[in-house]
């Protein structure tokens, strides 16, 4: 399972700004008991690894993070949403869980 790749040090709660971080991308909420999360982590892991000199691709869990994961407001897991240049927005992805709707989800918002 792929480390969580922001913390509360790295976002500014109040703006949902990411810092040092200006690109359009994906934040991925999962959870490790949580199974449909466990089954598009392939997923996350592709997009990741091919992808993210040209998006933004996060990842966080409840297990460090309830403060920032309450703060934007997740009722469930696994939750993907649109980062904006740079801004974690409320825009969630709801589409099948493939890598290809992934990045048509970053490029066409």
């Amino acid at each position: 399972m792929i480390q969580d790749t922001l913390d509360i040090n790295s976002v500014d709660i109040r703006t949902g700004k990411i810092k040092n971080k200006d690109m359009n991308g994906i934040l991925f909420i999962m959870s490790s008991t949580c199974p449909h999360c466990v089954k598009i982590e392939n997923e996350f892991i592709k997009l990741y690894n091919t992808y993210s000199r040209n998006i933004s691709v996060e990842k966080i869990g409840p297990e460090n993070n309830k403060k920032m994961i309450n703060q934007l407001r997740v009722s469930g897991y696994p939750t993907i949403l649109l980062i904006k240049k740079g801004v974690i927005t409320d825009k969630e992805f709801k589409g099948k869980r493939t890598l290809d709707n992934f990045i048509n989800f970053v490029l066409s918002n």
